[in-house]
């Protein structure tokens, strides 16, 4: 199944990963699993193009190629929906057109209608030079006891009453459309048990949360993401103030930040940073992990919770069971080694001649650890030391985790 395994059609990059990742726990490649999970990835791609991207790469490991594919797939959404936005201003244009054509028309009746909308403004223009028009259609006033040919229409711009769309003295509108998300109604015999949620999203559909905080002494304001996925607070070295940077402790060795998407990043240490709400004026002391590229920073579930900025209604949440509190309730399964009541007798066939394999060479740096373990199985009744000759010899295989 690893072996053949291919990105769906719209499967993103890390579903594709986390599915290799999955059938390759059943695989025991050990050391090669990263390897052997980036060749699988390259090689199932649906893009031709850009596996033949990757495969030029000399140096590519498994987040290299991780990184690539993101920015592949991000720059061509980004494509889409501007080439999205392109057509649609050209239709709105067209429809603004069209309408205008249609006031004109309104009152057009007794004289010569022009053949462009320029030809029309210049004519308009002239005509109000020489007469004042009507505020509410555009013609010259009228004679006593004539009806105003605008009154009781609708205008198309702002959609009042009484007057046309160029004597409309409204500003042009710089609010943002809003569109609706239409949810299909299924129908279902327990329709009546659920709660309907309608969808709402502007048209720019920001799915990130984003809280503007003071930063130092010095007050700085800085855009931070809340993240609720977040363990820990993060933070770019060149965002930080002097005096957070002057108190650094550098991170251990082994210490590595995991991203959403499985790929890690080394962070430079951890640091306290003095952070204040604009919003409600509480001054609060985060500790933050520092990193080396320029991201955006992170506020984390447990700050976020704490500054309140979100609330989480664990009462409505059924939380998965720690690990500790399922080792505390079944003690007994996971005490000891474990076992089968009775006893099982190897049987073996006499037909077989018996193999005697040579003994394999130990690295140097394996033999204590061997050892150790040795003494370990041993202690623990699992493997008993023979002495003397014996007819059967298997080989040591060592798998170092």
């Amino acid at each position: 199944m690893f072996n053949t395994s291919t990105q769906s059609e719209g499967e993103s990059i890390e579903q594709y990963v986390t599915k290799l990742r999955t059938l390759a726990e059943h695989c025991d490649y050990g050391d090669l699993e990263e390897s052997l999970i980036r060749d699988r990835v390259v090689l199932g791609l649906r893009t031709v193009k850009l596996r033949e991207r990757l495969l030029k790469k000399s140096d590519l490991t498994l987040q290299t190629a991780i990184e690539e594919i993101n920015v592949y797939e991000a720059t061509r959404k980004q494509m889409k929906k501007i080439e999205e936005n392109s057509a649609d201003k050209s239709i709105h244009a067209m429809k603004k057109f069209d309408t205008r054509r249609k006031s004109q028309t309104q009152y057009a009746s007794t004289r010569r209608k022009p053949q462009s909308y320029d030809a029309r403004r210049k004519f308009k223009s002239q005509f109000q030079k020489t007469e004042e028009g009507c505020t509410r259609c555009g013609r010259p006033q009228h004679k006593e006891g004539n009806k105003c040919p605008a009154m009781g229409k609708r205008c198309n711009k702002c959609g009042g009453m009484n007057h046309f769309y160029d004597q409309c003295r409204t500003k042009k509108s710089t609010g943002r459309v809003k569109q609706f998300e239409e949810v299909e109604e299924e129908t279902d015999e327990y329709e009546d048990d659920y709660d309907e949620i309608c969808a709402c999203r502007s048209k720019k559909d920001e799915k990130q949360v984003y809280a503007t905080m003071e930063i130092g002494s010095e007050r700085r304001r800085r855009k931070f993401q809340i993240d609720t996925g977040a363990s820990c607070n993060v933070m770019s070295f060149q965002d930080l103030d002097n005096e957070s940077k002057s108190m650094i402790e550098p991170s251990n060795k082994d210490e590595e930040l995991k991203m959403y998407n499985q790929s890690k990043m080394r962070p430079l240490g951890h640091t306290k940073l003095k952070v204040r709400n604009p919003a409600n004026g509480k001054k609060y002391l985060m500790t933050v992990t520092v990193i080396k590229e320029p991201y955006k920073p992170i506020i984390g579930k447990k700050a976020a919770e704490y500054m309140g900025l979100v609330e989480i209604k664990y009462e409505n949440i059924q939380l998965v069971e720690a690990a500790n509190q399922i080792l505390e309730e079944y003690t007994d399964v996971f005490d000891g080694l474990g076992h089968l009541p009775g006893q099982y007798k190897i049987q073996v066939d006499k037909t077989v001649p018996p193999v005697a394999q040579p003994p394999r060479r130990v690295p140097a740096a394996l033999r204590k650890p061997l050892k150790d373990k040795l003494d370990e199985l041993e202690q623990k009744g699992i493997i008993s030391p023979i002495k003397k000759h014996t007819q059967w010899v298997s080989s040591v295989v060592i798998v170092h985790n």
